[in-house]
């Protein structure tokens, strides 16, 4: 867990809300990437298994 100090808002937990609402457009993001990695993984698989 990220350390709470004077650098992130003193922990205040209006300033960890904003804090995690401008981070979850990004989470989102990341999560679209790893579905799409997670896909070709399946995908790989299953021609690896038709080829053996």
């Amino acid at each position: 867990m990220a350390h709470i100090g004077k650098a992130n808002g003193g922990g205040n937990p209006k300033n960890l809300d904003i804090a995690l609402k401008t981070m979850q457009p990004q989470l989102k993001l990341m999560e679209v990437f790893m579905e799409e990695i997670r896909d070709r993984f399946y995908s790989e698989d299953k021609r690896i298994t038709i080829l053996q």
